[in-house]
């Protein structure tokens, strides 16, 4: 077990509404993107594309990782692909909402293949995609949870999948043994809210 004093946690789990820094730390944990950004090479990798490639001056071409499943034992796939960013540009009270404009449409080509058109040629692509709000959700239970107006439970594909928030106090995920990365060797990550900075050391 590991326990991570913060000096502020969360305001949402919801990674297109909360876009600190602190929070993108824990949300990342939970959730994986379709690149991400090597942190020793600082190239972009594949994560849960298997593969991209531009295949016109505005679109392109991503192929999917298959075999992963979501926390919650959906399946991981083209369709929650456009859900998860579908979500964010029909809501304008998103955070991130300005932040994805640069999508026109997405369509998905098969079950593990879905082409993204962007408004205008983005040379920041892979950088946009990777950014804040990119972490894909399972889009079974979040429009459950939207149409019942549940409160909101973080559904990933991450290492870790959550367990607890206690809101300004902590959040406890626990490892996801069937991550498709390799189960992580941490099995309980527990982030704890310790304002006060001699308090944390401290501790």
């Amino acid at each position: 077990s590991v326990t991570i004093g913060m000096n502020e946690l969360v305001t949402s789990l919801d990674p297109p509404t909360d876009w600190a820094i602190a929070a993108t730390w824990i949300h990342m944990n939970i959730f994986d993107c379709l690149v991400w950004r090597n942190r020793e090479t600082a190239e972009f990798e594949p994560w849960l594309a298997e593969s991209y490639e531009q295949v016109s001056d505005t679109v392109w071409k991503l192929k999917l990782r298959e075999g992963v499943t979501f926390h919650n034992g959906e399946e991981f796939n083209a369709d929650a692909v456009k859900w998860t960013y579908e979500r964010i540009l029909g809501d304008e009270t998103m955070i991130t909402y300005n932040q994805w404009l640069f999508i026109k449409e997405i369509r998905v080509l098969s079950p593990f293949e879905v082409e993204i058109e962007t408004a205008t040629p983005e040379p920041a692509f892979l950088s946009k995609i990777s950014g804040t709000g990119c972490g894909v959700q399972a889009p079974v239970a979040g429009q459950k949870q939207k149409d019942e107006g549940a409160e909101y439970t973080p559904i990933g594909t991450g290492p870790f999948q959550f367990v607890e928030w206690v809101k300004d106090d902590r959040i406890v995920l626990a490892a996801n043994e069937s991550y498709w990365g390799g189960a992580p060797d941490i099995k309980t990550l527990t982030w704890k809210a310790i304002p006060e900075v001699s308090t944390r050391v401290a501790n």
